[in-house]
């Protein structure tokens, strides 16, 4: 993944680039500053999709806010939009929870490899 959405946009040196060697799904739990960064290097990474995102301080519109107008990262230059209790970041749905135990989702059954937390 590279995490290229810095606010000047400088990309990260060569050693902290991961790259993801078979297709992933990633559910991000906490939508700060770090996990929207996740989610923006997954958007980019053709085999890394996110299907889920767990906030419990952050209601889906909120959340939705702060991914398309971010005040550390920039202005996501997609859609973004609410559909329900689902995120739509282009073509990609994302379900998102307001968990505060995030063992109390099941991740795997929204369709996720792994966490990040």
């Amino acid at each position: 993944l590279h995490f290229s959405f810095f606010r000047n946009n400088h990309p990260i040196p060569q050693p902290f680039l991961l790259k993801a060697t078979m297709p992933i799904q990633i559910g991000i739990n906490g939508f700060g500053r770090i996990g929207r960064l996740v989610m923006r290097a997954a958007l980019d990474h053709p085999d890394a999709t996110v299907v889920a995102v767990n906030d419990p301080f952050l209601s889906v519109d909120y959340a939705a806010y702060q991914f398309k107008h971010d005040s550390v990262h920039g202005t996501y230059p997609g859609e973004v939009v609410v559909d329900g209790d689902c995120l739509v970041i282009g073509d990609q749905r994302v379900k998102f929870y307001a968990e505060r135990n995030p063992s109390d989702i099941g991740w795997g059954d929204s369709g996720a490899d792994d966490e990040a937390v």
